[in-house]
């Protein structure tokens, strides 16, 4: 294995390693760039690989031109007479410069979209407003357990369910205050005394500005228990 093939080698590595590292943020801008949220882990699996084979067919090439820019510069100055004016700078030795100055500008880019984003995020955490509900029980995927709690809670109004990918969570959305949600829950407690009932702030769970919780009707259960529920779904 000559030198430039180490490089390269060293180079795919270390840019591998950035990718897993910063893949979150890959993801983020595979996001703006399509629609598909299901794929977008898979787009930037393939964004990542991409990039790591490109930059271990390019490094190669690459260094192996900067070797020789080099060596030629090398020879050059030493057959250049001492009064001579330096030597300018190749085609070859422009464009790796080039390539250099573009591979710095990318990640000010990247850095400077990063910092944009978790500046944005902490504003719209800030500036959030609060929506108070009443938690019932914990979170679950088991559809006849969803059925028998309901059931339970056939008496009780504004029962809904949140949905986050393929959990749920019984809730109870009274469009209330904390302070007014602090005063119903002993009363609540006694009306529903089987069930755990903690106050939960809906809004704590859209993380982004673009996040929305939409409401649509979910059907539970089979054959005759089938029950049809108000679900809450992170859009």
């Amino acid at each position: 294995m000559d030198e430039s093939q180490f490089i390269a080698i060293a180079i795919a590595a270390i840019a591998g390693t950035l990718g897993i590292i910063k893949f979150k943020l890959i993801e983020e801008l595979v996001k703006k760039i399509t629609s598909d949220d299901k794929n977008v882990r898979l787009y930037s699996i393939v964004v990542l690989f991409a990039i790591v084979v490109g930059i271990a067919l390019l490094a190669p090439y690459v260094t192996s031109n900067m070797n020789d820019a080099t060596q030629t510069t090398e020879v050059a100055q030493a057959e250049m007479p001492i009064e001579q004016t330096p030597v300018q700078k190749s085609d070859l030795e422009v464009k790796v410069d080039a390539v250099k100055d573009g591979v710095e500008l990318t990640k000010n880019l990247v850095k400077s979209a990063k910092e944009n984003k978790e500046k944005k995020d902490s504003i719209f955490e800030a500036s959030k407003s609060e929506r108070w509900v009443f938690q019932i029980n914990d979170w679950t995927d088991d559809d006849e357990r969803i059925v028998e709690i309901y059931k339970t809670l056939s008496m009780t109004s504004n029962v809904k369910l949140l949905k986050i990918k393929k959990q749920y969570l019984f809730i109870k959305d009274d469009q209330i205050s904390r302070e007014q949600l602090d005063l119903s829950i002993d009363s609540l407690r006694e009306t529903l005394p089987q069930l755990q009932l903690i106050p939960f702030n809906l809004n704590n769970v859209t993380t982004r500005k673009k996040d929305k919780l939409v409401e649509r009707l979910e059907t539970f259960g089979k054959r005759k228990s089938k029950v049809k529920i108000p679900c809450l779904v992170l859009d």
